[in-house]
C-alpha cells in the first residue's frame, strides 16, 4: 500500500506497522530499515470494526474499566502478532486502514498492564512514504521560536486562556481571538509561524458527506487549508473536536482537518480522534507546547504530555488518549 517507500530510509529505531482488514483475516505489515514482513491472522473484519469503535466510545465516555478491558483485547489483536518485529524499536508509526483509523494506539494495554505509549513513542501516518517525506523535511530543523495562535469561538470559555498560555512558551507569538480569528488573517500570518495552534470548533464526518473543516468567521474546508503557505511551519496543533476524523480514501488516508494541513506541507499535525473537553484541553495542550518549544519532536512532545497527565491524574484518558501526532 506504500509502493514509493524505501524501507532503508526510514528513521532509525522506527518500525512502521500498517493494517489491512480483509473480510475474514487481518494482514499486518511491519517495516523498518531492515526490511518488510507481513503477518496474517484470522480475524473477522466486522468484529474488529465493532471492537475498535466500542473502544473509542468507552474511552470518550470515561468508562475506565471497560476501556482497559477493550484496550487489552485490541492489543492482542493488533500488536501481539508483530511484537517480535518491534524489538529494538523506540518509535512505532501506525498506518491504519478504514477499520483501524479510530484506534488510539498509544492507549492500548499490554499483558503487563502498561499503555503502549509507556514503552514507545507512537505516531500515525497516511503511509510509510509520507512518513519518510515528512521526516526528511523535519531533519535538522531548529527548535521553533514563533507561534500563531487562533482562538476561535467565544462559547469555548477556556480557549482564550489556553491560547495565551501557549503563546508564552515561544519567543514570538501572534494571537488571533474571536472576531480577529478570520481566514484572511490566518493566511497573512501563517507564513511566519514555526508552530500553529488552533483552539476552536472543527467538523469531521467519517462518511465524508460533511467535509472536514474548521470554524472561523465561516467554515474553512480541508481543501482550502491545503493551499495555505506552510513552508516554514514545523507542526500544527489542532485543539478542536475530532480534527483527525474524516472519510477514509484509500492511499490518501483519512481526509480530515489534519489532512488539509499535511497536504499544505506541515510535516506534523497533532489532532484529536473525538470530541474533547475544553477545560481539560486548556491543561493538556500547553504541556505539548512546552516540549515543542524545548525542541522535542512532535510525537515525543505528545508522549511526554500524555505521560505527565497520567502521572498527575489531572487530565482524563478521554482527552489524552484522543490526541495523536500525524505525519512525522
Amino acid at each position: 500500500r506504500s509502493p514509493a517507500a524505501d524501507w532503508r530510509r526510514l528513521p532509525a529505531r522506527t518500525t512502521v506497522v500498517e493494517y489491512l482488514a480483509l473480510p475474514s483475516r487481518l494482514v499486518i505489515f511491519a517495516a523498518s530499515a531492515d526490511g518488510l514482513t507481513a503477518e496474517v491472522v484470522a480475524c473477522d473484519r466486522e468484529a474488529l470494526a465493532a471492537e475498535a469503535t466500542d473502544f473509542a466510545k468507552v474511552l470518550e465516555s470515561g468508562e475506565i474499566m471497560k476501556a482497559k478491558s477493550a484496550a487489552s483485547a485490541l492489543y492482542r489483536r493488533l500488536i501481539e502478532p508483530v511484537a517480535s518485529h518491534l524489538i529494538g524499536a523506540t518509535t512505532i508509526a501506525f498506518v491504519p486502514d478504514t477499520v483501524t483509523s479510530v484506534v488510539p494506539f498509544g492507549a492500548l494495554i499490554d499483558r503487563n498492564g502498561d499503555y503502549l505509549l509507556v514503552q514507545y513513542t507512537v505516531l500515525n501516518a497516511p503511509s510509510a512514504a509520507v512518513l519518510q517525506a515528512a521526516s526528511a523535511r523535519r531533519a535538522g530543523a531548529p527548535p521553533p521560536r514563533s507561534v500563531l495562535v487562533i482562538a476561535a469561538g467565544e462559547q469555548l470559555h477556556y480557549a482564550s486562556a489556553e491560547g495565551e498560555r501557549v503563546a508564552r512558551e515561544y519567543q514570538k507569538s501572534v494571537v488571533l481571538k474571536n472576531e480577529h480569528a478570520r481566514f484572511d488573517a490566518l493566511t497573512n500570518d501563517v507564513a511566519n509561524a514555526d508552530v500553529i495552534h488552533f483552539a476552536g470548533h472543527a467538523i469531521g464526518d467519517d462518511s465524508g458527506f460533511v467535509p472536514a473543516s474548521i470554524a472561523l468567521e465561516r467554515r474553512v474546508e480541508a481543501a482550502e487549508i491545503a493551499r495555505l503557505p506552510l513552508r516554514r511551519t514545523s507542526v500544527v496543533v489542532l485543539a478542536g473536536c475530532s480534527t483527525a476524523r474524516g472519510a477514509h480514501r484509500g492511499m490518501e488516508g483519512v481526509i480530515s482537518v489534519a489532512h488539509g494541513f499535511l497536504a499544505g506541507g506541515a510535516p506534523s499535525v497533532i489532532a484529536t480522534l473525538w470530541p474533547i473537553d475544553d477545560t481539560a484541553a486548556a491543561t493538556f495542550f500547553p504541556r505539548i507546547h512546552q516540549r515543542l518549544a524545548e525542541g522535542l519532536p512532535p510525537a515525543e512532545a505528545v508522549r511526554e504530555a500524555q505521560l505527565e497527565s497520567i502521572r498527575r491524574g489531572d487530565v482524563p484518558a478521554s482527552l489524552w488518549a484522543a490526541i495523536q501526532d500525524i505525519g512525522s
